[in-house]
């Protein structure tokens, strides 16, 4: 009867084991999935800014009026991704701050530089302008990037932990 009683606390012991070293592998690969989102769509928003300003500049080179078209569609894009992101970041404010920050840079560029260049007079736009490598674009790739850096950090500083921790610790 003892042996059966100690039989059957080792197989608990171990159960409980294996049930909370399942769950820690199962939120770190939560925070993994995450991370990832982060970084595959602050990816796709920086790429949405340079595909606004190699529509610009191709309007600027070619003088073609169906590159605004383009550079509006491009522009809900934009926005559209920077939702998504948001949404992706619903747990960090200061995430969904730098977000907000992007996308404020990037519509000033628009609205301030870009779009203003095509409706003061679309025919005679020229490589004058401040637009090509503005500021508030460079600015803004740049705290994607720091967007994207944070998620590795966080998630090189989990994995850290759970490395460190032995079989059955707690994150």
């Amino acid at each position: 009867l003892l042996g059966s009683a100690v039989g059957v606390v080792v197989i608990l012991t171990l159960a409980i084991v294996c049930v909370v070293s399942t769950l820690q592998d199962q939120r770190l690969e939560q925070t993994r999935a995450h991370a990832i989102d982060v970084m595959r769509l602050s990816s796709v928003v920086e790429n949405d800014i340079a595909s606004l300003e190699n529509s610009f500049r191709g309007h600027l080179l070619t003088k073609n009026a169906a590159y605004l078209q383009t550079t509006e569609q491009l522009q809900k894009e934009f926005l559209d991704h920077c939702e998504e992101l948001n949404s992706v970041l619903a747990d960090s404010s200061q995430q969904r701050k730098r977000v907000s920050k992007v996308r404020e840079n990037v519509v000033n560029w628009l609205q301030n530089e870009s779009l203003s260049i095509f409706r003061r007079n679309p025919d005679r736009a020229g490589l004058t302008g401040s637009a090509l490598g503005a500021p508030e674009l460079v600015d803004a790739r740049q705290i994607l990037q720091d967007i994207q850096r944070d998620e590795e950090i966080l998630l090189n500083q989990r994995v850290q932990l759970r490395e460190a921790r032995p079989v059955g610790g707690l994150v």
